[in-house]
């Protein structure tokens, strides 16, 4: 179980999501899109539309701009 990110708040954490993939079957190719601070997913430019979905599982991972794990 993920820990609480706030020690007052017990031992409770939060769940939100930090990125969206979005398949396009017509074109065989998976995008990824951030989430700002409103919750509104926003399309990812720093890494182009690809049919491999592990690439973009890694670009989340690696996140080298640091917009998923800030």
């Amino acid at each position: 179980m993920p820990s609480a990110w706030r020690e007052d708040y017990g031992p409770e954490s939060t769940r939100r999501p930090i990125a969206r993939l979005r398949y396009v079957k017509a074109r065989r190719e998976g995008s990824l899109y951030w989430r700002d601070r409103h919750s509104k997913f926003h399309v990812y430019d720093q890494t182009p539309p690809t049919p491999s979905i592990r690439d973009l599982l890694e670009e989340v991972e690696a996140d080298p701009i640091s917009i998923f794990w800030g």
